[in-house]
Order: C-alpha cells, then sequence, then structure tokens
C-alpha cells in the first residue's frame, strides 16, 4: 500500500503548477510571438545563431535559430514599431538594424538538403518570417506548438551564409557523435521501411516516418512506442544492468554506473520531458538504493515534475508531458488494485487465483495478467486526453500492448547490440542487422494487423476540461473503495458519466449550429440542427490538405462520423476540393431535411435559405446580385446574409445587397477586409469574415441569434 500522506513537497509542487496554469491563462508564455509582428510576412535579413543540429525534411534541412539582429526592412520595422506598447518594444535595441534584447528563436527552413550548417554556426540570413495559427475548431495550432517550445515563427529561407563556424562544447560533441553513430548503424543495416521505424523508436529520430505509418501506429493505440518516452528509458536501465552484470565489482558501483547510460540517453534522444521525468525518477530511484533510503515513488514523480518545469515551464502544457505524467500515474497508482482483484483472499502472499490459464503455467498465468493490468490501467489514466488531443481512442490498445510493448523492449536490445557490434565486434554486425530487420518487420505486421480491426477506433469527439476534471476525481475514487460492491457501484457510475456525456438524450434541447470554416476561398459551411442532423454544404477551400488539416479535424472535434447530406452548391473546384476525401472517410447518407431550401433548384450555384422558427439566413455560394434580387419574393426577410462570391464585388454593389435587408453578413474568403470597414466603419459590427475572424460559429434557439466568431 502507497503512503497517502500529503508531503509538504507535494503541496509546493501542486502549487508550482497551479500558479504556472494561471499565468498562462493571462497569455504571458506566448506574448513574445507578438514581438515580431513588425516583420511578420516581409522580406527580411537577420544574422542568428544555430542552436539545434539541422535535421534532413522532404523537402530539406530544418533547423532552429536564435535571432541576433533583424537587418532588414529598418525603416519598415522602426515605423511599425511606434505601434508597439513598451512591452513589445524591451526586445529590440537600435543598433544599425534591430537588436534583439532577449532570445527569440525561429524554426528555419531550407530548400537544399545538404547545407554546410552546423550546430553553434553564427549565420547571416536573408528570407520570409511567418506565424501559423489554428483558424478553426479542431485544427492543430502549429503556431502555438512552436511556440510552447519558445520558437516564435517559421523562416523560409531564401539565401544564408555562414559568418563564423561555431566550436561546439566537448559534451555536446560527444552526444552528437554517439547519436550519429547510432542512426548510422541503423541506416547503413537496416532497409529504409524499417529504419523509419527503429530511427524513432531508438533515438528519437521521425524524420524518416512516412505519415501512412504514423496513422497505423495512432490506430492501434501503440503510438507512444515511436516516441522515445520512459518505456523506452526503463528498457535501457534494464538492458545495460545486464550488461554491467558482467562487470565484476560491487553492486553499489555497478548501480552508480547505471546511471551514466542513462544520463547519456537522455541527451542523446533530445531530452524531451517524458525522458527526463524517467531519467530524474531513475536516478533519484538508484541514489535511493545507494543510501539505502525508501525509494517513494510519488516523490520521485513530484521531483522530476518540478525539475522540468522549473527549467521549460511550457512543457506542463505540452500533449507529450501530460499523456507521459498520466499514463505512469495510472500505473502506479491502478495497477496495485487491479491485481488485487486476483489474489487469494486466504493467500497474502500475492498468489494468483488462477494457477493454470488455457493450460499455461502459473507463472506465465502471472505475466499475462500482469501484462494486461499494466495495459488497462495506462489506457484508464490517458483516454480523456486521447480524446481531447485526438479526437479518438483505441478500443484494441489494450490488447495491442500487451504484445507490442514487450516486443519493444527486444527490439531495443537488439538496436543496441548492433550499434556496439558495430563498434568493437563487426563480425556479429550482419547477425544482429539480420535480427533487427526481421523482428521490425514482424513488428510492423503485429501493429498493422491491430489497426485494421473493424471499429479499432472510436471517435470520441472532443471532451471539455470539466469533463476530464470529473472523470478523474471518479477514477481516484473508484480505486479508493475496498468493498466489491463498492467498487461495482463506482463503476457504474463512472460508465454512466461517461456515456450520458457522449450521447444525445432526445428530450435534451439542442440549438440549431452553423459553423462557416475558414477555408480560404472557398466555401465549408457545417449546419447541425436541433434534431441531431449533420449538413455540409459545400466541402471545397484553397487551401493545402484543407480535407486532412481542416475539414476532418473540424468533424472528427465534434464526434462525427455520418453526414446526413451534402449539398454542392456549384460545380467549382472551391466548393467541392474535398469531397472525394470526406467520401472515404465519413459515411454519407441522402436524407432529406426539413429546414433547408433550394430557392432556386436546378440552377448552378444553388441559393438556399435555412428557417429555424422566426431565425433564417441565406447561403449564397457563388450567386450574382441579378440572381438574388430576382428571388426577393422567395428570400423574404432574413437575418444573415452570406455574401456571394466571397466578397468580390460588394463594395460595388453594397447598396443593392443592403436592400434584401439582412441584419448582418459574413463572408468566406482569404481577402482582407480592413480596406472594406476603413471605407465603411459602420460595417464593423455588421459583417464577419473568415479572413479577419476564422471560423464563424452562428447559434440560434428559434428566436435569437449569436455569432461566435473563433478568433477573438
Amino acid at each position: 500500500m502507497h503512503n497517502w500522506k500529503i508531503h509538504p513537497f507535494f503541496i509546493l509542487t501542486f502549487l508550482y503548477i497551479i500558479i504556472l496554469i494561471l499565468i498562462d491563462t493571462t497569455g504571458y508564455f506566448l506574448k513574445k510571438a507578438e514581438i515580431l509582428s513588425p516583420v511578420i510576412n516581409k522580406d527580411i535579413e537577420l544574422t542568428g545563431t544555430v542552436v539545434s543540429e539541422p535535421v534532413s525534411k522532404s523537402y530539406g534541412t530544418e533547423f532552429i535559430v536564435k535571432v541576433n539582429e533583424i537587418l532588414r526592412p529598418t525603416q519598415v520595422t522602426l515605423n511599425e514599431m511606434k505601434g508597439l506598447n513598451d512591452s513589445k518594444k524591451r526586445f529590440f535595441s537600435r543598433h544599425g538594424g534591430l537588436r534583439m534584447t532577449e532570445s527569440v528563436k525561429l524554426l528555419a527552413r531550407n530548400f537544399d538538403k545538404t547545407p554546410d550548417i552546423e550546430f553553434n554556426d553564427k549565420l547571416k540570413l536573408s528570407g520570409r518570417i511567418s506565424q501559423y495559427q489554428a483558424r478553426n475548431p479542431g485544427e492543430f495550432d502549429y503556431g502555438k506548438y512552436l511556440a510552447r517550445k519558445g520558437i516564435y515563427g517559421i523562416l523560409n529561407i531564401y539565401d544564408f551564409k555562414v559568418v563564423e563556424h561555431g566550436k561546439m562544447p566537448l559534451i555536446y560533441r560527444i552526444i552528437s557523435s554517439l547519436r550519429n553513430r547510432m542512426i548510422k548503424s541503423i541506416q547503413d543495416n537496416i532497409p529504409p521501411a524499417e529504419s523509419s521505424i527503429l530511427l524513432p523508436m531508438f533515438i528519437g529520430e521521425r524524420g524518416a516516418l512516412t505519415q501512412d505509418l504514423r496513422s497505423i501506429f495512432v490506430d492501434a493505440g501503440v503510438m507512444h512506442v515511436l516516441v522515445v518516452s520512459g518505456l523506452h528509458v526503463g528498457y535501457v536501465v534494464v538492458i545495460f544492468w545486464f550488461l554491467l552484470r558482467l562487470i565484476p565489482v560491487s553492486n553499489k558501483i555497478r548501480n552508480s554506473l547505471l546511471m551514466i547510460p542513462v544520463l547519456l540517453y537522455c541527451f542523446i534522444t533530445g531530452a524531451n520531458p517524458p525522458v527526463v521525468r524517467a531519467t530524474v525518477m531513475a536516478i533519484t530511484l538508484i541514489i535511493c538504493y545507494l543510501l539505502k533510503r525508501d525509494s517513494l515513488i510519488y516523490h520521485a514523480f513530484a521531483l522530476a515534475a518540478v525539475f522540468i518545469l522549473i527549467f521549460n515551464p511550457q512543457a506542463l502544457f505540452s500533449a507529450s508531458m501530460q499523456l507521459s505524467y498520466v499514463s505512469c500515474l495510472g500505473i502506479v497508482y491502478i495497477l496495485p488494485k487491479l491485481l488485487e482483484m486476483f489474489k487469494s483472499p486466504a493467500d497474502e502472499t500475492g498468489s494468483y487465483r488462477q494457477s493454470n490459464f488455457f493450460g499455461l503455467s502459473g507463472k506465465f498465468t502471472r505475466y499475462l495478467i500482469t501484462l494486461f493490468c499494466v495495459s488497462l490501467s495506462a489506457q484508464i489514466a490517458v483516454w480523456p486526453l486521447l480524446a481531447f488531443y485526438f479526437y479518438k481512442v483505441s478500443v484494441v490498445a489494450i490488447l495491442s500492448n500487451i504484445i507490442v510493448v514487450p516486443l519493444v523492449g527486444v527490439v531495443l536490445a537488439l538496436c543496441f547490440g548492433l550499434y556496439f557490434t558495430e563498434m568493437f565486434l563487426t563480425f556479429f554486425v550482419p547477425i544482429f542487422g539480420s535480427l533487427c530487420h526481421v523482428l521490425t518487420k514482424l513488428f510492423i505486421v503485429i501493429v498493422t494487423f491491430f489497426a485494421s480491426i473493424p471499429y479499432a477506433i472510436v471517435r470520441t469527439g472532443k471532451p471539455t476540461v470539466l469533463f476530464i476534471i470529473i472523470y478523474y476525481i471518479l477514477v481516484i475514487a473508484l480505486f479508493k473503495l475496498h468493498k466489491t460492491i463498492h467498487r461495482l457501484i463506482g463503476f457504474v457510475v463512472l460508465l454512466l458519466f461517461v456515456i450520458l456525456s457522449f450521447i444525445r438524450l432526445p428530450f435534451t434541447p439542442r440549438p440549431l449550429e452553423v459553423t462557416f470554416l475558414d477555408v480560404g476561398l472557398g466555401d465549408c459551411i457545417f449546419v447541425k440542427s436541433p434534431e441531431g442532423e449533420r449538413i455540409l454544404i459545400d466541402c471545397g477551400g484553397d487551401k493545402y490538405k484543407i480535407d486532412e488539416w481542416t475539414i476532418k479535424p473540424f468533424l472528427w472535434s465534434q464526434g462525427i462520423t455520418k453526414i446526413d447530406k451534402i449539398f454542392l452548391t456549384t460545380s467549382r473546384w472551391t466548393h467541392q476540393s474535398a469531397l472525394k476525401m470526406l467520401l472515404q472517410d465519413f459515411k454519407v447518407k441522402n436524407s432529406s431535411i426539413s429546414n433547408l431550401e433550394i430557392l432556386n433548384p436546378g440552377k448552378d450555384p444553388s441559393i438556399i435559405k435555412l428557417t429555424y422558427g422566426k431565425f433564417s439566413m441565406l447561403f449564397t455560394s457563388d450567386s450574382s446580385i441579378e440572381s438574388l434580387e430576382g428571388l426577393r419574393e422567395k428570400i423574404g426577410n432574413i437575418d444573415i446574409l452570406q455574401i456571394p462570391r466571397h466578397g468580390s464585388g460588394f463594395i460595388r454593389y453594397k447598396e443593392r445587397y443592403e436592400k434584401l435587408n439582412p441584419k448582418q453578413f459574413v463572408v468566406s474568403t482569404n481577402k482582407s477586409v480592413d480596406k472594406l470597414f476603413k471605407e465603411y466603419p459602420s460595417l464593423a459590427d455588421k459583417l464577419y469574415s473568415t479572413s479577419q475572424k476564422g471560423a464563424l460559429r452562428i447559434i440560434s434557439d428559434g428566436k435569437t441569434y449569436k455569432i461566435k466568431p473563433f478568433l477573438k
């Protein structure tokens, strides 16, 4: 049993986490992204220092550069700086150009695959800085993801010059050399298909991992094995513990030496939060053993969290750290309770009720039961976070992990064997290379099998933060209960809570929801009726991978896998570019929809009116003003009018549109509306544009309505 006495260190750790959350709600951690606003989307010249190892990508090379000085466009920048407040100006000082007074890093992309760039080089670069921002619900916010890592923009390089080759610190040269040799040992002896799996699993190098393979591992519920984490650190401890047993020294010296490979592996693989957490915990437990102190696992968790968050506070908000901590805490807290269920009441030594299971021995039965309980504990703990970040959970994850996780340990041992034999015993390299190749192929086959099982994944939609908090409270309470009947009641309550949170009850009143997605120049409008009907009016746009990066994530974040009807208002590509891919991933019916009426049947483009109670709006697609005026009687009174043709010609025909007498306008476009608002200030509160506000969500109860922009 664990000691649940609340230690002052736990209280301090908890308070520190709460303080970080409160600070983050003010936007403090992400404010640095704003200081680059004067030079965003401008051709610039700057000097900087390379602060990461260049990584090869399909399109070229990526590396992180710390900006020292922005050289050009000086005058434009200085003029725009007049509008900056003092908190932003403090990052700059006038020194010919704009010298950065605090650290600002950029992700630099060079489209030359073999640039002569190394860590710590001083560069002079020309290019264009851009910042990315999620503009639709469900969309991955890549800009925020980078900002959490201290990277505040992306620099697409036109040209560069190495001003000075930097000298790497000795420890970095050692780590870089070890990492490169480990990568080389895999690439030289394993075919590309299998090495693309081994490199992220062994070293954390994910550059060669294809999106298809990534999706297969996600669907099988084992994506975590391709991200170096606590699991891998645990196997490293086990592997080197056995290797060090070959050295004739005392246990104290042996365990002291064990800390060296653990630390090296942490830095070789990039020292991401899950690895740092596991490394700190492993070293803490080793030191406790050396000092003959009790190993308190929860203290080790808290110490690791404080260590990470002091040096990198934003790690708290990363999915990787949250999933890593929650899964490990789930195993530590839930696993003993689950294993107790298999103990014989008369035997306090921990023997299991089943001494024989399908003809298998008692030890093997215990091994299977333990693996199952470990997997179940982790899945109980992490599935709300998986649903929150990925809008899906893997149903087969409990079973797939029972096979895959032990296999990862064998594969890692073989990878280390291949690395050491290539360094010292080259005669054995073909043997280890062949074993790695064959086992990795088997590994891929097993994962593919689990991913291909029908209904292997369930699209849950994105749960609310309140749901997640209540869920974890119920789970903690459930496993604090001791009597079987109490646990059964607790489990039923937990199950009912989850089911009722994700299903729509027939007697629950729901509003009408209309969402104009920001798809650039194009239309994609999602309508959810009060009766639960799900309708798409067009499904296009001119953005890159509009289906994969915008439309699908939005629908999946809403928990939608079936669409009742798709209306295509016109044959133009920007209104149906995602249709083919949507038909592959969603079941589309052809239901009749009561609230929607096509006012000009058989015409291209179609004009559609939506009515719900006293609320009505008009979807105009690419219609002309003449077409709308010809349907004036059918249109009647409307609350919201979609400006047709993505706003083209609106200024010219503004008065004619206003004669249709809508209360407000919406427009789906990639064009700025600043000039329009400057010329007609009264439109600022009457017209909503996706180019300015991102996705536009309209909610109506049939009497009133609200327009809620995604961007504030």
